[in-house]
């Protein structure tokens, strides 16, 4: 698990991410597919899996970094205000 500040990718908020995030059939630990793109290099987008945890009452969105490999762990909250505030 890579915390979200060391990651090479970040999740862009189009209707793929979007949907996967926001999708009310969404169950713990199930696949969807998000668009992701190189911090250093903006024209590096790609389309990784994602999913959704739960851990003592706690949401978490998962993706994975891009070619890395790793996966990303953020607040189930903070990708809701990512798609929100297309930061």
């Amino acid at each position: 698990m890579t915390n979200k500040n060391d990651a090479a990718y970040c999740l862009v908020p189009t209707g793929l991410t979007q949907t996967a995030i926001f999708s009310p059939t969404l169950k713990p630990n199930e696949k969807r597919k998000v668009n992701v793109k190189n911090s250093a290099h903006p024209f590096d987008e790609m389309v990784v899996d994602s999913w959704i945890s739960e851990d003592q009452g706690y949401k978490y969105f998962h993706y994975e970094d891009g070619k890395l490999g790793d996966d990303i762990t953020i607040p189930f909250d903070d990708a809701v205000r990512q798609m929100l505030n297309d930061d």
